[in-house]
């Protein structure tokens, strides 16, 4: 690059983010096989990349990358201040988002509906209690291999575990506890898929 001046501006949108890249290249040729090496690395990963002309002589890269959709986090708590704190949590995550389910069977149909992936669930529930909706999600094809996370004020980890529970977390939980254990069970998932594959 001609005087070594390269300027990188970030631009993020609402469904992608522009990384454009301005520099002044040395000739034609340079221009060239820089675009073109660059291009074919692109096209493989199904990224959009362009060269534009810009002001001065300077040309302009733009890669425009995809954001990811965020992963849903079904959350089945009774309690409303604590799906609120877990709201709080997440809230400047890029990479999860809660949905809350109002009882243990609109639960069972989200975690079919929503394709969730990882599930919150508490053990003291008005209808059904948490033991049962652990039991019926596992014994249901469509939500048997979705990581559940159970957060309790009971010490229950063992038995949650021999019911299902991909994870456990004893209330009160804190925020890097709870993002510590949604990474986790996401692995597992994403493990479990590799293995089938």
């Amino acid at each position: 690059v001609a005087g070594g001046c390269v300027r990188i501006e970030v631009q993020p949108g609402a469904e992608d983010i522009a990384v454009v890249v301005s520099f002044l290249p040395r000739s034609g040729g340079e221009l060239r096989g820089a675009f073109g090496s660059l291009a074919s690395l692109t096209g493989a990963q199904r990224l959009v990349c362009s060269l534009e002309p810009g002001a001065s002589g300077m040309q302009r890269i733009c890669l425009t990358l995809p954001r990811l959709p965020r992963r849903l986090v079904l959350v089945l708590e009774d309690n409303a201040s604590a799906v609120e704190l877990y709201r709080r949590y997440l809230a400047e995550s890029s990479e999860w988002e809660i949905i809350a389910a109002p009882s243990a069977n609109a639960a069972l149909q989200m975690a079919v509906e929503k394709q969730v992936a990882v599930i919150v669930l508490d053990l003291l529930m008005p209808e059904k209690d948490g033991w049962q909706v652990l039991q019926a999600l596992r014994a249901l094809p469509e939500t048997a291999k979705i990581p559940i996370l159970v957060c309790s004020v009971f010490d229950e980890a063992d038995l949650a575990s021999a019911l299902g529970a991909s994870a456990f977390l004893k209330k009160p939980v804190s925020r890097d506890q709870f993002l510590s254990a949604l990474r986790t069970c996401y692995s597992v998932r994403q493990r479990l898929k590799h293995n089938q594959a």
